[in-house]
C-alpha cells in the first residue's frame, strides 16, 4: 500500500510538522504534492525552504542520501504541475537554506521544467542555472516543456557564444532528438536557423532533425535518447520538416548530411501521400 494514499491533507501536514521518520515525511510530502490544494502545496514549499526540515527529511551529511527523499517529493510536484507549484519551486530556487546543497537544483529544475506554460520567474531561474553550470541540464528541460517562453529561452541559450559550440551541438542531440516531431519545437528550430549560428551548432540542429547516429552521439549508453517514428508526427509537423529540408538544401551541407536530408524528406513525403 502506498502510505501517501492514506493521509488526509491535515494528517499529512501534521506528519510534516512533527515526525522524524524520513519515510513518513516523504510519504506526507508526496501526498501534499499530489493533492492539488494550493494551500497545501504552499505549506509544503515553506517547509522545503527550511534547513531544519530538510535535515529531518534527509541525511544531509551523507552525500549518497542527502537528497533521497527530497528528490521524490520534487518529482511528485513536477508530476502534478500547476502555476501554484511553479511559484513554490521558484521560491525554493531563492532559498539560501535549500541551496546549501547546490545539487538540489537538479531535481528542482526538473520539476520546474514540468510546469507549463513556463512563467517569466521560472525562466529567470532556469537562465540563472544555465549561467551557473547547469546549461546541459536545462536544455532538454526547455525542449520538453515547449511552451513559448521555454522555447524562447532555449533559443537564447543555443545562441549564446559563451558556450562551446560542440557542447551546444551535443546538447541539441540529446535534448532535441526525442521531440523532433513536435510542431512547436520544429518552429523553434526554424527560428534558430534564421539566426547567425556557428557552423557546428547549425550542423547539430540539422543532423538532429534529419539523422539518428546514436553510437556516435551518445556512446555506449544503455538508454540513449531515441527519435519517435515520423509516422507519429502530425501532418503539420511533417510539412514543417519538409520546409526545414528546403532551408537545409541552401546551407552547403556535407554529402553525408545532404543525403540524410533527402532520405528523410522522401520518407516524410511518402507518409504525407498516404494521408491524402
Amino acid at each position: 500500500m502506498n502510505p501517501a494514499a492514506s493521509y488526509s491533507t491535515l494528517e499529512a501536514l501534521d506528519v510534516l510538522a512533527r515526525s522524524d521518520d524520513r519515510e513518513l515525511l516523504e510519504a506526507a510530502g508526496v501526498c501534499l504534492a499530489q493533492a492539488g490544494d494550493p494551500g497545501a502545496v504552499r505549506a509544503l514549499g515553506q517547509l522545503l525552504a527550511q534547513r531544519d526540515f530538510l535535515a529531518r527529511l534527509d541525511d544531509v551529511g551523507d552525500p549518497q542520501e542527502n537528497m533521497l527523499h527530497l528528490e521524490r517529493i520534487l518529482a511528485a510536484i513536477g508530476g502534478n504541475p500547476t502555476q501554484h507549484a511553479g511559484a513554490i519551486l521558484v521560491g525554493l530556487a531563492r532559498s539560501p537554506d535549500f541551496l546549501e546543497i547546490d545539487e538540489r537544483r537538479i531535481p528542482l529544475l526538473s520539476a520546474l521544467g514540468a510546469v507549463r506554460p513556463m512563467t517569466g520567474e521560472g525562466a529567470a531561474v532556469v537562465r540563472q542555472a544555465a549561467a551557473e553550470g547547469y546549461y546541459s541540464t536545462v536544455i532538454p528541460l526547455l525542449i520538453e516543456n515547449s511552451s513559448p517562453r521555454a522555447l524562447a529561452l532555449l533559443e537564447e541559450l543555443i545562441l549564446d557564444p559563451q558556450v562551446d559550440p560542440e557542447s551546444r551541438a551535443s546538447d541539441l542531440h540529446s535534448g532535441l532528438l526525442p521531440h523532433r516531431i513536435e510542431v512547436a519545437v520544429l518552429h523553434s528550430v526554424e527560428r534558430l536557423l534564421a539566426q547567425p549560428l556557428e557552423p557546428r551548432v547549425e550542423r547539430g540542429l540539422l543532423e538532429t532533425i534529419f539523422e539518428h547516429r546514436s553510437r556516435e552521439w551518445f556512446g555506449p549508453a544503455i538508454n540513449p535518447p531515441r527519435p519517435p517514428p515520423w509516422e507519429e508526427a502530425s501532418t503539420e509537423a511533417l510539412r514543417q520538416v519538409l520546409h526545414l529540408a528546403q532551408r537545409a538544401r541552401s546551407r552547403g551541407l556535407s554529402a553525408e548530411l545532404s543525403e540524410s536530408v533527402e532520405r528523410t524528406a522522401a520518407a516524410v513525403q511518402r507518409i504525407l501521400k498516404g494521408r491524402t
